[in-house]
């Protein structure tokens, strides 16, 4: 098979270029002359005889004859070469003179004739006895007469055809007016056609794809870290998941459930009752905050979607909304899908407590007619600072003197150490009416990819989560949430046991970081250590981030990515330090290659 070729487009005919004809077939004598005579048309003619007068115009053929150019190019069929003889017609047509040369074969087949052509305007011929007429009906057909040709006409010519010229014959006289063979009428045979792929049309795409309000969002930070971890098999302190699974017996409950059915179609929109009544007899027994399990709880999938519903659901467009500087990445493309607008308020270290606080100034400054709402995030990710009592009643003091709502995430809840302690913001006083409260069991119970989450708070405020929640994933986590419920119910042993062993790993890597040069601000909360790369002669976090792997084979994160103003962060990098204590220690073996 020939190569592809694409085909040309079709422009119309164009008669100083050749066309393909069918393959040559093979001829007898009779036709081979004819090809001769077909030869002798194309030689050099001589000059044309004067034109003549033409009678009236006749409208039984066409008015324009193609020439021999276009004749050729008629496809021949089969049966073109079988001598069949047509029938004569009684009509013609007189033709301006030409400069070819016509040679047609006489009922004998050995003898021609030359006969000057043109094609011109066609006229009423005289009419003439068949007997003097040389194109009768035992003509016979030119080579490329085939059976859908037009028949060759029987010229007749009418009365009033000049008379002979001195010197010329009835015949020549007569040939001189004759038409051009009627093969060369025919429609031009197109080009051939060839297979040409087709391009689907595409409607025109819109410049910007995305929502305006999530311009700038991309991929996450925590993403492109832990693929950069993979790729370079690197140790990752980057992103937040511990690298072993929580208790045995809570990932048997799962089995179980999965095993006996339950949770395996959907579950209840708010969550499973088991696991709803958990969560209440959880806020009630550790902060005394008691919630209905049937209208002021509601299981999500994580504490992300519950941060994401509790927005879009108190969220008007135009307002708003007041967050704890730096944030986790979520926050911005939540408060952005709702419409608000994010005023941060910017956690500071302060040297004399070893610790990033909140300036209450600042906070009370930012709030603005247009406020409606203050996300908070305490133990707070990235700093691992816990917010004081005193600086929780602040914050309590202002939403309730301004009329403010709160969305707390609290899923470090349980993460806390060197004596410092959660106070849930629902606890201070009007301050249950307006707060959403949301935890997870991920980081609880090292179970990250089970997501089961929920938030609790007053019947109306929930019940307003609830109904954005529906559209977002409408339910979650089924058999899951029956394992998370036994978690909840686990002895305290359980949590002081966790608090422990992160305390022991957050001091085990924070010693590796000191001796590599960093200067690190020790967390009360979480399991992150944020660090400082200013004495490491280093000026730009990211960067150092993106060639950490190559350098020393360990990843983390550039802490600039949670501020709204990246030179607030520049030189701060975050650090997880839930993972086993030899990852922990080869970690920072690694890194002391950093120190100056």
């Amino acid at each position: 098979m020939p190569p592809f070729e694409p085909a040309k487009p079709y422009s119309g005919l164009q008669l100083d270029e050749p066309h393909d004809d069918p393959p040559p077939q093979e001829l007898d004598d009779e036709e081979e002359q004819e090809d001769e005579d077909e030869e002798q048309d194309d030689a050099p003619q001589p000059a044309p005889a004067p034109p003549q007068p033409l009678p009236p115009p006749w409208c039984g053929e066409p008015a324009h004859q193609p020439p021999d150019a276009v004749r050729r190019l008629r496809p021949r069929m089969p049966g073109a070469r079988t001598g069949a003889r047509r029938p004569p017609r009684t009509t013609a047509q007189t033709i301006v003179p030409t400069t070819r040369t016509n040679t047609r074969r006489n009922t004998t087949g050995n003898t021609t004739n030359s006969v000057s052509t043109s094609h011109g305007t066609p006229s009423t011929p005289p009419p003439l006895s068949a007997t003097t007429s040389p194109f009768s009906s035992t003509h016979v057909p030119s080579r490329s007469s085939h059976p859908m040709s037009p028949t060759p006409l029987s010229y007749v010519p009418a009365k009033g055809i000049p008379p002979p010229r001195p010197g010329q014959s009835a015949l020549e006289q007569l040939q001189r007016f004759a038409p051009p063979r009627r093969e060369a009428l025919t429609r031009p045979r197109p080009a051939p056609l060839r297979y040409r792929p087709v391009r689907p049309r595409m409607a025109p795409m819109t410049p910007a794809p995305l929502n305006r309000r999530l311009a700038g969002f991309g991929t996450t930070i925590f993403a492109e870290m832990s693929a950069l971890a993979a790729a370079t098999g690197s140790i990752n302190l980057g992103q937040g998941f511990p690298d072993t699974d929580g208790p045995e017996e809570i990932r048997e409950a799962a089995v179980r459930a999965l095993r006996e059915g339950r949770g395996n179609q959907y579950p209840p929109g708010p969550g499973v009752p088991e696991l709803r009544t958990a969560i209440a007899e959880h806020q009630r027994q550790r902060y005394g905050l008691a919630y209905d399990p049937d209208t002021e709880v509601l299981v999500t999938a994580g504490a992300t979607e519950a941060i994401a519903a509790s927005l879009l659901a108190l969220v008007e467009p135009g307002d708003e909304v007041i967050a704890l500087e730096p944030y986790y990445d979520s926050y911005a493309a939540c408060i952005a899908m709702a419409g608000g607008t994010r005023v941060p308020v910017t956690l500071r270290p302060d040297p004399a407590e070893a610790r990033f606080v909140l300036d209450l100034d600042e906070l009370r400054a930012a709030v603005t007619d247009r406020t409606r709402l203050i996300l908070l995030n305490t133990p707070h990710n990235p700093t691992g600072t816990v917010l004081t009592r005193d600086e929780l009643a602040a914050v309590a003091a202002l939403a309730v003197e301004r009329d403010l709502l709160v969305v707390t995430d609290e899923v470090y809840e349980h993460l806390v150490f060197d004596g410092a302690a959660h106070i849930p913001v629902a606890t201070f006083p009007g301050m249950r009416e307006r707060t959403i409260t949301i935890s997870s069991a991920g980081k609880t119970f090292s179970f990250t990819g089970w997501k089961v989450g929920w938030a609790t708070g007053s019947r109306d405020l929930v019940s307003a989560v609830r109904t954005t929640k529906q559209y977002l994933t409408y339910v979650s986590s089924g058999p899951f949430q029956y394992a998370i419920a036994e978690a909840l119910r686990l002895p305290d042993t359980y949590y002081d046991d966790l608090r422990a062993d992160l305390r022991r790993k957050r001091d085990l890597l924070g010693d590796g970081l000191r001796a590599a040069g960093f200067e690190v601000y020790q967390p009360q909360g979480t399991y992150f250590i944020t660090t400082d790369i200013t004495p490491l002669g280093e000026k730009d976090a990211h960067a150092f981030c993106r060639t950490l792997p190559e350098r020393c084979g360990v990843v983390a994160i550039p802490n600039s990515v949670f501020y709204d103003d990246p030179d607030t962060g520049r030189t701060q990098v975050r650090f997880a330090f839930c993972k086993k204590d030899d990852i922990l220690t080869e970690a920072a073996t690694r890194l002391r290659r950093l120190a100056p």
